[in-house]
């Protein structure tokens, strides 16, 4: 095995015989530490936009800006560098554009994409907008190269946002990057993975998560074994195939049944928490002691360690959380320490769960493209 190291400002990246490893960076936002209730509002406002009845697909910008986690890419030739989010609940790659007015305040904070610097740039010029809770993005569409990890995608299609909303002034990061699938896409483009099938550059045709406290990893054409034990339990994907959805068995606290059995399941990396119907999600805050204050479900942060597993059974095997991996820590004005749990309620209309970094952080998640399934094994 051979290892090639990419240096930039932020990044290493790590290539094998089987695939390329992008480390991620994990990232608090302030603003949602002040005021939980804020964040958790403006997430369910989110996915009630993303997977409600008669959701487009179309992103919420409020959620990346709570927990998460970002990578690089580059752009063009030569390559102009940004910070992105690994988003498996899109399919469309934007950035903040050169073509910004100097009025847009948003995109003073970023770094801008200049298709001038570039000698691979090809024009497309459609029109490409972002809908928000509160207010809207929009540009246009262009086609250049596309760099992560050193792979090359030719003629990616992707968004230069010349119009940004006032809250992408506080984001962490300079665009998005969908991994969700075509059907999606508001472009109505390959996502950026699929090109990498579809040019044969990636080594096979899936990518793996593994996120933790320190950071984390995108494994694009492999899975990390360093980062899992045991072997990987697969389910494949509902069809049509429009986000990385299954059918979850169910789920239990200490062998209690919470009612969730065999529904829609949807691994959300771009989501902090673990979403659910309401009725379901109490019954678990309930069972874990959690009380509602103010719309949180407040824990007692010394009680952490003591608190009930919750248990997400896939295929006949059982996915364990503790306390320590769906309790939150966060503070209230900076001063006062605040424990919240990880699963909030959202009335999308349907029994559907999204099962974002909470999840994520305990269950190392391989996303198959090319068998259409999903592989999750115990993350260490």
């Amino acid at each position: 095995m051979y290892r090639i190291i990419l240096l930039s400002l932020v990044t290493i990246v790590f290539a094998t015989e089987d695939g390329i490893r992008i480390p991620l960076r994990r990232i608090h936002h302030n603003s949602y530490h002040d005021n939980p209730e804020v964040y958790l509002q403006r997430t369910a406002q989110r996915l009630q936009q993303k997977y409600g009845p008669g959701a487009t697909g179309e992103v919420n910008l409020y959620d990346f800006q709570g927990i998460q986690y970002y990578g690089e890419i580059s752009l063009g030739t030569p390559g102009q560098t940004f910070t992105v989010l690994f988003d498996t609940g899109s399919a469309d790659l934007w950035i903040p554009s050169s073509k910004c007015k100097f009025w847009d305040i948003a995109c003073w904070f970023h770094l801008k994409y200049n298709s001038k610097k570039s000698s691979t740039y090809q024009d497309d010029g459609r029109p490409f907008s972002i809908k928000y809770v509160t207010g809207s993005a929009s540009g246009f569409l262009s086609r250049d190269v596309l760099t992560i990890g050193g792979l090359e995608v030719t003629n990616q299609t992707f968004a230069e946002i010349t119009y940004p909303s006032l809250m992408f002034i506080w984001s962490e990061f300079d665009g998005i990057l969908g991994l969700a699938f075509k059907s999606v896409a508001q472009s109505k483009e390959n996502p950026p993975f699929v090109n990498l099938i579809k040019q044969q550059v990636v080594a096979k045709p899936f990518f793996s998560f593994y996120l933790s406290e320190e950071g984390g990893e995108l494994a694009l054409g492999y899975t990390d074994k360093s980062h899992y034990s045991g072997r990987f339990t697969f389910k494949p994907l509902i069809k049509p195939a429009k986000f990385w959805s299954f059918f979850l068995d169910r789920i239990t606290v200490e062998s209690q049944d919470v009612g969730a059995d065999n529904v829609t399941a949807i691994v959300d990396s771009g989501t902090s928490l673990i979403a659910g119907p309401p009725g379901q999600i109490k019954a678990i805050n309930n069972l874990i002691g959690a009380k509602e204050i103010l719309g949180l479900y407040i824990v007692d942060c010394n009680t952490i360690d003591q608190l009930p597993n919750v248990t997400f059974h896939i295929n006949g095997v059982q996915f364990n959380l503790t306390g320590r991996d769906y309790v939150l820590e966060m503070r209230r004005f900076v001063v006062f320490k605040v424990c919240i749990s990880g699963f909030m309620e959202v009335d999308l209309g349907a029994p559907i769960w999204i099962l974002g970094d909470v999840f994520l952080r305990r269950v190392y998640t391989q996303f198959n493209n090319g068998r259409g399934r999903l592989g999750f094994a115990l993350a260490v």
